[in-house]
């Protein structure tokens, strides 16, 4: 039937007002609500567009359907519907007649479906049901036409169930539609509710699901690499021994811990363990499900004490592979560890057996006080080996695991015992111990704790206390074996590897360091802020380099595992300590110089306008040897520049071993001590004087075993000539007469020969004193000390007179006498060479005596062939008469006999004053009478001096 009013009848220019006399299309909804649906007479509607829905509800009640977007005419009757389509979510019904007409779709409650409205200007609101019926049965699906089915048929196949999915999910969910386009009772948007929760539920359920499995493989992405050597090869505290074989200390960084098997852990202490930390041990594959959940439940309850539901398993998977830096974090990272604990507990439980798992994680579990491992805690807290603990103690050590810092009994020893009485409880409850036994222990005192406290008793770590004897020297060792040019061992190997280190260090030697230096009598007086002097030693073996004693500090901070060892690291500028080094052993090494060679000591002017000064009076024509003994700067100065600069600043680097890592060959201050070096390296370049010139490295370590007794590392003391023998007997000659008659004098032991220099520095900022030094040597030992402030400023100096000759002397002097006693005495550092002859010179020029050197002024002493002086001293000459010695005319002669004046130019002659009473001396040439006066600088002199090739300028 042709509808009667189509949408192409309204034109464009029609009049778009409604009319008053027509009723409205709300009006006809009311009368559809009222008398139910009939078939709307034309002109009902006022408006075109209201006419032309009209005529869609008419088309639809009479079967004919104008659907936008269908391909129809919208007056075009619609392609009919499949027959026997049921629709769920409205609970509508279509049928067809015999004929293939469609009936009028009617709802269960009489209420008419609205058709799409075809023009978007004029919305069809949807009739309501004024008694809606309750939907019985809940909608079902039937997939048995779940196939293709016939393309023509929406009904059929395939079709037919995503249209029946449509249906289900309603219209309002697929299509947009408000309300799904139908109308529904109350009984039925209940159901939608339920269906639409349990949807978003199913929904969110898959999304988080994704998301966890999102998670879980992000988590085990960078999860730790599984490696079970890491577990089979448990670590161990090394441990230190003395030049005896006595243990001095345990090392670890943070981890003592002793070996054991598992047949030495007690029962009750196997049994007490699990009961506390995981009853499903024995049941569990690495992670227990229920113990996470009720942690989850506990944590939500209780947030101030998270509970994480840690098996022994997960729990040895974080000590071993998570780093200590992530054990403890929280929020997403702190769940992320826990999926890499369980990943890799079960790792675990594949590799292991239950036992090996419980003995490696009773091995290596932390319990606070620096212990790890039952064993460790056993000693710590009870001074005990595992057989021998009581169930108290037992419990103790079992109830740590959860919070060993703060069930410490050290510290908190209140929290300690609630925790005790909980494990012990614990025990009864699972038939471990009796109620008599719980009764009994669970108010027991720490009595090794407390006698520990009080001084009486020490913690033993095995065979020895784990309070590290001799802490700078086991410092010392610490940092040679991980020193990539020495040992070259990782950190894991020192602390954790179990070995047996066996050291060089003579604990009585040491003992007597370490107390010498804790000593104030042997120290100057504090700054004014009371900032400590500090000071530093070390103590070498000559004939082999190793270290017997080394104390880095006058005390050792006992809140530090490693502390700055002034011995070894500290870096000062040596003074004259430097002169033998740097100076005379270079040039006595090279040839052309002895032990006579002169240069004139007066004030002098060196290139780059260089003034060094004498802290005494300059001396004038001197020898090589009084220069040293006396300790003169401006001879050592001019010696240096003689011999070659480039030349002594590389045999003290590379010949004796100073690193200089700071100086330059061309500074002249480097002959009197202005670079840096420690007190290990003054000692090392010293020993080689007494060892024959040959310079041995220096050693801390003997040898190195493995827990199994295997030899790791045996050091060779394989020692490099420094110097030439013939060097080292005279350097050996000249120091000791430093020390018995010149600055070093306090340094002398009665009945052995002790070589030594002397060392001080000075500051143009401030009047005082820096740096003090002694180095010195006896055939057996050599040893150097410094004493000075770490930071040194206008307020941090030694006082004005401190010199290397009085209080690092007298140190020493006390030190190596004890290091000394027992030991047989010896009245010479070495043979002789035969190469090393004596010779006499003249004092005043260093060259062979001539007829007319004054006999007084003829010495002997040490030389070697390409050292000795070859010619005849030719400075003299004879005279007499009247001479004007700024007093007038005198006739000298007649009081002195002959006057002996220095030759070559007359410009230069100078009276030699011969005196009984007194040294013969020399006035230097323009120097007034007053020749100890460091003030009187005749650079014109001192330049035609440095002209005078006779006399080795």
């Amino acid at each position: 039937m042709k509808d009667p009013y189509p949408i192409e009848s309204l034109s464009k220019d029609q009049d778009e007002t409604p009319s008053s006399n027509n009723k409205s299309i709300l009006d006809y909804t009311r009368d559809i609500e009222k008398t139910g649906p009939t078939k709307i007479p034309p002109g009902y509607f006022s408006h075109p567009s209201e006419a032309a829905g009209q005529s869609n509800i008419n088309n639809s009640m009479n079967g004919n359907l104008n659907l936008p977007g269908n391909g129809s005419d919208t007056s075009t009757p619609a392609k009919r519907p499949a027959p026997a389509e049921r629709t769920f979510g409205g609970g509508n019904h279509s049928s067809v007649n015999p004929a293939g007409n469609p009936l009028i779709t009617t709802p269960r409650s009489a209420t008419p479906s609205a058709s799409p409205n075809p023009n978007p200007r004029s919305p069809i609101p949807e009739p309501r049901s004024p008694n809606p019926e309750p939907l019985s049965g809940s909608p079902t699906f039937d997939f048995s036409d779940a196939t293709l089915g016939d393309p023509d048929n929406p009904s059929s196949g395939a079709n037919g169930f995503f249209s029946r999915i449509k249906g289900f999910f309603g219209k309002s969910s697929l299509d947009g539609g408000k309300d799904g386009g139908n109308r529904t009772k109350p009984g039925s948007k209940r159901i939608r509710i339920l269906r639409n929760t349990l949807i978003i539920t199913l929904i969110v359920f898959l999304a988080g699901s994704i998301g966890f499995g999102a998670f879980v493989w992000a988590s085990t992405k960078d999860m730790p690499v599984w490696n079970p050597e890491v577990l089979d090869n448990l670590s161990y505290a090394s441990v230190v021994y003395d030049s005896a074989g006595n243990q001095i200390a345990q090392l670890s960084s943070h981890e003592n811990r002793l070996p054991f098997t598992y047949e030495d852990l007690p029962d009750t202490l196997i049994d007490t363990i699990i009961a506390v930390e995981d009853q499903r041990f024995y049941k569990h594959s690495g992670y227990d499900p229920l113990r996470i959940m009720k942690g989850a439940v506990n944590t939500v309850i209780n947030p101030d004490k998270p509970e994480g539901g840690s098996t022994i398993t997960t729990q040895l998977a974080k000590n071993t592979f998570i780093g200590a830096e992530d054990r403890t974090s929280g929020g997403i990272k702190g769940i992320q560890r826990k999926i890499q604990e369980i990943f890799l507990a079960m790792h675990i439980e594949r590799e292991y057996t239950k036992e090996e798992i419980l003995f490696t994680y009773l091995s290596q579990v932390y319990l606070g006080h620096g212990a790890y491992g039952v064993r460790s805690a056993a000693q710590v807290y009870f001074g005990k080996e595992l057989d021998e603990l009581t169930p108290p103690e037992i419990a103790m050590i079992c109830g740590l695991p959860q919070a060993p810092d703060s069930y410490d009994p050290y510290l908190h020893a209140d929290a300690a015992k609630k925790r005790r009485a909980t494990v012990l409880y614990v025990m009864q409850e699972h038939g471990i111990i009796t109620a008599a036994n719980y009764e009994q222990h669970k108010e027991e005192t720490f009595t090794f704790v407390e006698q520990v406290k009080s001084g009486e008793k020490v913690i033993k770590m095995g065979s020895s206390t784990s309070e590290k004897h001799y802490p700078y020297f086991v410092d010392y060792v610490v940092s040679c074996l991980s020193d990539p040019e020495q040992y070259n061992l990782t950190t894991d190997q020192i602390y954790k590897g179990g070995l047996h280190i066996y050291t060089t260090v003579d604990p009585r030697i040491q003992e007597e360091a370490e107390k010498a230096m804790k000593d104030p009598a042997n120290f100057p007086g504090n700054a004014k802020d009371g900032a400590q002097v500090q000071g530093a030693m070390v103590m070498l073996e000559n004939t082999t380099g190793n270290v017997v004693a080394i104390v880095g500090g006058r005390d050792y901070p006992e809140d530090q595992q490693l502390c700055f060892n002034r011995a070894s690291e500290a870096k000062r500028q040596p003074g004259s300590c430097a002169k033998p080094v740097m100076v005379y052993a270079p040039a006595l090494d090279k040839g052309g110089y002895f032990t006579g060679t002169v240069f004139d000591d007066c004030p002098t002017t060196f290139p780059g306008n260089y003034k060094p000064m004498n802290s005494g009076s300059f001396s004038g024509l001197i020898t090589l040897r009084e220069a040293i003994r006396r300790s003169v700067n401006v001879f050592a100065v001019k010696l240096y520049q003689d011999a070659g600069p480039e030349y002594c600043f590389n045999f003290a680097k590379n010949n004796m071993g100073l690193e200089l890592e700071t100086a330059h060959p061309d500074y002249l201050s480097n002959s009197l001590g202005s670079f840096e070096a420690s007190p290990l390296e003054m000692a090392r370049a010293y020993s080689a004087f007494p060892n024959q010139g040959m310079l041995n490295e220096v050693h801390c370590v003997t040898k190195i075993t493995d827990n199994n007794g295997e030899i790791v590392l045996e050091p060779e003391h394989n020692g490099t000539r420094a110097m030439k023998e013939s060097t080292a007997y005279i350097m050996c000659d000249l120091m000791i007469d430093v020390v018995q008659n010149g600055t070093g004098a306090k340094a002398v032991i009665p009945n052995w020969i002790v070589g030594g220099k002397t060392g001080t520095t000075d500051s143009d900022q401030y009047p005082g004193t820096p740096d003090v030094w002694f180095t010195g040597y006896t055939p057996l030992y050599t040893a150097a000390i410094w004493m000075g402030f770490d930071t040194s400023d206008k307020d941090h100096y030694l006082p004005s007179g401190t010199y290397g000759g009085d209080r690092p002397a007298q140190l020493w002097q006390k030190i190596m006498t004890k290091a000394l006693e027992g030991k047989p005495r010896q009245s010479s550092f070495f043979a002789r060479p035969d190469n090393v002859i004596s010779v006499q010179f003249d004092a005043f020029s260093g060259m062979k005596p001539s007829s007319l050197t004054p006999r007084e002024l003829v010495m002997t002493d040490l030389a070697t062939p390409e050292g000795m002086p070859t010619q005849d001293s030719n400075i003299w000459m004879e005279g007499s008469g009247y001479f004007d010695w700024g007093r007038g005319w005198s006739d000298w002669s007649r009081w002195f006999g002959t006057t002996v004046y220095l030759n070559k130019d007359p410009a230069f002659w100078t009276v030699m004053e011969r005196s009984p009473q007194k040294e013969l001396r020399y006035k230097p040439p323009g120097e007034s009478s007053n020749r100890g006066n460091n003030n009187n600088n005749n650079n014109n002199n001192n330049n035609n001096n440095n002209n005078r090739d006779w006399w080795r300028f």
